[in-house]
């Protein structure tokens, strides 16, 4: 079901991630961390909001969200001549 969908999405956006802080350190640049936006902590509780519709909602946002960084990222990546940041 939904669980086992959303556990494989997020392994596999960790997987990418640590992938990118490698190739930063790597590049011997330095990685800064920040808080992750955590859900509403209501969605659960509420009825309307409880649902898999809403969860699929939010996750959406968060892909939305993760790839307009991407699009970022590779905007600068582009401008400063590394093909290879590109990648991911």
């Amino acid at each position: 079901g939904f669980a086992k969908k959303y556990r494989a999405e997020s392994e596999e956006e960790r997987k990418h991630a640590l992938e990118v802080l490698d190739y930063v350190n790597m590049r011997g640049g330095t990685v800064q961390l920040s808080a992750l936006m955590a859900p509403p902590s209501d969605l659960a509780e509420n009825d309307q909001l409880g649902d898999a519709l809403a969860g699929a909602e939010f996750a959406l946002a968060l892909e939305r969200l993760t790839n307009e960084k991407l699009l970022a990222l590779h905007k600068v990546a582009e401008e400063c001549g590394d093909p290879k940041l590109t990648d991911f």
